[in-house]
């Protein structure tokens, strides 16, 4: 019994040091946007819905493609490549750090 509490308390022991923050690996501090953020949420509002039926109508139409080419995927793939892109707002792209995306990606 005296050897289980000591092993019960060495766990408990290494558990505390394994979950100290090291001064090395300080947490990043990032400045606070709320108007991008308030920004973000109100347009997304009106573009979620456009851009979910964008999304349906890209679906179908790649889906008739795969059909009528005799089910060739890469066709079906060719055609929804043309409705991909940003699914909702975030505040960096209302900020501008990150592009807001339409059709298939640019590959460097």
């Amino acid at each position: 019994m005296r050897a289980m509490k000591k092993t019960f308390l060495a766990v408990c022991v290494v558990m505390l040091a394994a979950s100290q923050v090291s001064a090395a690996d300080p947490m990043e501090v990032r400045e606070r946007k709320p108007g991008f953020a308030l920004a973000a949420a109100g347009l997304n509002i009106l573009y979620v819905p456009v851009r979910l039926i964008v999304t349906v109508v890209g679906a179908e139409l790649a889906g008739v493609t795969g059909f009528l080419t005799g089910g060739n995927q890469d066709a079906a793939g060719d055609v929804i490549s043309l409705f991909d892109g940003t699914q909702y707002l975030t505040p960096e792209h209302i900020e501008g750090t990150e592009a807001i995306r339409f059709g298939p990606p640019q590959f460097p």
